[in-house]
């Protein structure tokens, strides 16, 4: 995904105060490579969190580097956590995503 297009989900989903956007391709690398490591290099801080929803991406490749990872629920988890079933269609899941976003508004919602 490009600057351009990512800057444009952002600011749909109303995130507007971001000090800027670290792309993997602009790196030449991928997190599970060396993204966080050049991330640590690049921006100086005494602790670093990064928020995403794949175990292996978002949460295990950051804490190689020493960079504490948060994992949130896929829009497919919460559904199941309420009882649902995701469907096997695409754009049917997209609705169902759409529709938990809607609904639950909240990225840290544990579907409880």
């Amino acid at each position: 995904m490009h600057r351009r297009e990512l800057e444009e989900i952002i600011n749909k989903a109303g995130i507007v105060k971001y000090d800027g956007i670290f792309i993997s391709c602009e790196y030449g690398t991928s997190k599970t490579q060396r993204l966080f490591e050049c991330y640590k290099n690049k921006v100086k801080a005494k602790s670093y969190l990064h928020v995403g929803d794949n175990f292996l991406c978002d949460i295990e490749a950051p804490s190689k580097v020493g960079i504490d990872g948060f994992r949130l629920k896929t829009s497919a988890e919460i559904l199941e956590s309420l009882g649902g079933v995701a469907s096997e269609d695409f754009k049917e899941r997209c609705r169902q995503a759409e529709y938990i976003s809607i609904k639950y508004n909240n990225p840290f919602y544990g579907g409880q």
